[in-house]
């Protein structure tokens, strides 16, 4: 049986009512609630006006009449590595690391036409950002994502339902194995070319990529191919990628075309003699003459391909050096453009150097790795030099902006080689071009500029430095509280999805939550001091097993191992407190990417008050007097959590949750609750259906809670830059900011700069007051046109149902039609 969705969310809803209020059998609802994540659905489905437009055109879709190679992540640290090819008809993504989404997002590469991902190498770096991409391709109604790569690069996307919504579902996924030969459609041929490591059985391959080092021999003979795929779990795959030719359709022959004026100028008549020479024969015209069909014929279209390659570390070096269909390339001299994905120190090396050479030069190459410095995210720089305008601190500008590396792009390099700078494009057709013009640089003034000109501003600016100076900040250094992701569900340009850093002392660290992207948040907020920060970490609470709370997690393992090695010192086990469930993801990913279980400890939540020695180990450690996990109103086994420092101070952290009265018991007069804010309070319904708070019920819980300071979080990326401020906005309560750093003396601070804030983002806040008020003004007229229709029901008894059901919804249509109006 198919429901709804909106329908298994009010049953969700009705059981986890049930629960609050009986919690005694609370173990068996949540059984229940299980029973309804796993539910077969319905999804309404839209067809895409591309996808309609292939399936009038059938086979008569004609060849891309664009196509552009344009770098979406740099692989600079804190940026994937990623590439699309765009044409007409389709793009083709390669790679998908974490935040790839979010770059495409703020600068507008529209991932509609997206259906086929390519997976170079199977490494949390190459497959990080996967399941993300494929939930918002989902979303807008993507029919099918293929996923092309080496055997079990897709596992990530099977293993969903484990961590995503219950009301979730992903696209229909389609694994494309090796075997099954060159992948073709309308826009392009793509040819698999496999790589097989070949360092020796059971060496670790596992390597740090950020720093230079030197290479190995790569004159040895290709290594022999392995009888099955299946047989080999270390396979590099590099793809050939042809664009199809502007003189054929997908039925049409690959014949030269004639030149019907040639023909005239020698004479040709019309008959079986064009037909000969179509063919390839030569002809003998009446007068002797012979015509060969080079004479007549348009010459052959040149092939446009694309190589995309990656040579992960050394065992696959000799392979790719010596693989014999890249040789074929090189002497073909037929590559216009190929994208290197290795890291520094392969390609450093003189055997890649002159691999990379022999391809010739009209070959142009683009670099895409940790050696690339420049910025991707513009909105999250933009944003960050506006509110610094309001307090240095607590909106701190972020290390690029005084980076001596923003400079001229590829000032060094020659005109072959190029820097793999974000929104860098290649253009293949029409013509071949490189084009810079939407890369960019940071331009802080170019900002300030933008926030001063607003109406307003500098008299606010001013009005805030004024009562800055009769506002008392001093307290302690710590706890300091550093917000690295403060929107939900899916990156947005202005807000990373969940990740916050609390301080605890001078030498300790703890993350609550950290979404996608989180390692690279860190290291755009502390730069060249996001090393010594990493060694500081000593543990990560995980709430809940949603995608947008925990898929962060292992890029800072990564991170932090990488760093300790370079240090030359064992990196001591992380602890990770999260859901039992947290478990089979570990497990998911030990078997799938790389292990990590020699270097974390888990201590799932449900199962606090039974491991208790390691629990108190991490007090210990953390200087922590109490560590509280609390069961709140969201998914089963999603968690908040209140910590208690030796020195008295008390934060509590609500995770995603509906108004919860566990929460308030728990967390009774806090220094500071940060808790979830999702909706605005005219969304209230929606809020409910989705289990979250709305921003008025998270300012009533800190008054429930007696909370000192109630900061809030987690916005809606509807709300990009700041929330929808009510009357019940206190002086104390504030709201977060991706990249905002507070102590707790900071925070009665928060409140003097909201005027200020809605004066530099007016264009957007005004836009969101106006859609309030006309989501307020629907409301109030469809309640009335209810009432009506009720006291006509009521004044003719025999109305049925139906034509109850009749009047309400034309009541809804003219409500509507009146506010559009």
């Amino acid at each position: 049986m198919l429901i709804k969705s909106h329908t298994l969310f009010s049953i969700r809803q009705v059981l986890l009512r049930f629960s609050s209020s009986k919690p005694s059998e609370f173990t068996d609802v949540n059984k229940w609630i299980s029973k309804v994540d796993i539910m077969p659905r319905i999804k309404v489905e839209r067809k895409l006006r591309h996808v309609k437009y292939r399936e009038r055109m059938g086979d008569k879709l004609k060849a891309p009449s664009f196509v552009d190679v344009v770098v979406i992540g740099s692989g600079g640290r804190g940026s994937p590595r990623s590439v699309i090819i765009d044409t007409s008809i389709s793009k083709y993504l390669f790679n998908c690391g974490e935040g790839t989404q979010r770059i495409a997002n703020e600068h507008k590469v529209k991932l509609a036409k997206l259906e086929n991902i390519f997976i170079t190498y199977k490494s949390w770096d190459n497959i990080g950002g996967l399941l993300g991409m494929s939930l918002t391709l989902d979303g807008i109604n993507v029919p099918k994502i293929n996923i092309h790569g080496s055997p079990g690069v897709e596992n990530i996307t099977k293993s969903y339902k484990n961590f995503t919504a219950a009301y979730t579902t992903i696209a229909q996924l389609e694994k494309r194995e090796l075997s099954e030969g060159d992948f073709t459609d309308s826009a392009m041929k793509v040819e698999y070319i496999p790589l097989y490591n070949n360092e020796r059985a059971g060496e670790d391959t596992s390597r740090d990529h950020t720093q230079d080092g030197g290479g190995a021999a790569a004159d040895e003979p290709e290594t022999k191919r392995p009888r099955l795929l299946k047989d080999v779990d270390d396979i590099a795959v590099a793809y050939l990628c042809q664009v199809s030719p502007l003189t054929l359709t997908r039925t049409s022959s690959s014949k030269r075309k004639i030149n019907l004026e040639k023909c005239v100028d020698l004479g040709i008549k019309t008959g079986p003699c064009l037909g000969q020479l179509v063919e390839g024969h030569s002809v003998t015209l009446e007068d002797g003459r012979v015509v060969h069909p080079d004479q007549v014929l348009n010459p052959e279209e040149k092939k446009q391909q694309i190589l995309v390659v990656e040579c992960p570390h050394n065992g696959f070096l000799a392979p790719l050096t010596s693989c014999s269909q890249l040789r074929e390339l090189q002497s073909a001299d037929s590559v216009e453009v190929i994208v290197h994905m290795s890291p520094a120190d392969i390609i450093h090396t003189e055997h890649y150097q002159q691999w990379m050479r022999s391809f010739g030069s009209a070959t142009q190459h683009i670099i895409i790795n940790s050696t690339n410095t420049d910025v991707s995210h513009l909105a999250l720089y933009s944003t960050q030099a506006k509110l610094n305008l309001l307090h240095p601190t607590i909106f701190p500008l972020l290390p690029q902006f005084m980076d001596p590396t923003q400079r001229d792009m590829d000032a060094a390099s020659d005109s072959s080689s190029v820097r793999g700078h974000t929104c860098l494009k290649y253009q293949l057709r029409p013509k071949n071009e490189l084009c810079r013009d939407q890369c960019f640089q940071l331009d802080r003034e170019q900002f300030v500029k933008e926030a001063m000109d607003m109406p307003n501003v500098p008299q606010l600016i001013e009005d805030v430095n004024s009562r800055l100076k009769h506002k008392s900040t001093e307290g302690p250094k710590y706890p300091e509280v550093v917000f690295l992701g403060t929107g939900s569900a899916i990156p947005s340009k202005q807000r990373n999805v969940s990740c916050i850093l609390i301080h605890l002392s001078e030498d300790s660290a703890v993350v609550l939550d950290c979404g996608e992207g989180s390692a690279g948040q860190l290291y755009r907020h502390y730069g060249d001091l996001t090393d010594d920060l990493m060694c500081k970490i000593k543990a990560v609470f995980i709430s809940h097993m949603h995608a947008d709370h925990h898929l962060g997690l292992f890029s800072i393992l990564s991170e932090r191992r990488n760093v300790y090695r370079r240090r030359g010192q064992t990196s001591p086990n992380l602890t990770v407190l999260a859901p039992r469930y947290m478990r089979r993801w570990l497990e998911f990913y030990s078997n799938n990417v790389e292990t990590f279980k020699d270097q974390l400890t888990l201590i799932p939540l449900q199962e606090s008050n039974q491991q208790w020695q390691k629990l108190d180990a991490v007090k210990t450690e953390l200087q922590l007097s109490e560590f509280v996990p609390v069961e709140v109103d969201h998914c089963p086994n999603a968690f908040g959590v209140s910590l208690v420092h030796k020195d008295g101070w008390k934060i509590v952290y609500s995770g995603d949750t509906m108004p919860c009265g566990r929460l308030v018991t728990a967390g009774h007069g806090c220094d500071l609750l940060i808790h979830e804010a999702t909706m605005e309070d005219d969304l209230e319904e929606e809020a409910r259906h989705k289990c979250h708070s709305t921003t008025s019920q998270a300012i009533g819980i800190g008054h429930q809670m007696e909370a000192k300071f109630t900061l809030l979080t987690h916005f809606s990326q509807r709300y990009a830059k700041l929330p929808l401020v009510s009357g019940k906005f206190t002086d104390n309560v504030g709201f977060a900011f991706d990249n905002m750093r507070v102590t707790l003396s900071d925070l009665p601070l928060l409140p003097l700069f909201t005027e200020a804030m809605k004066a530099i983002f007016a264009d957007h806040y005004n836009d969101m007051e106006e859609k309030s008020r006309k989501k307020m003004r629907k409301k109030i007229l469809i309640k009335d046109l209810m009432a009506n229709a009720s006291t006509s029901e009521a004044e003719e008894p025999k109305t049925d149902d139906k034509k109850a059901l009749e009047i309400s919804e034309a009541a809804e249509e003219e409500a509507h039609s009146v506010v559009q109006t």
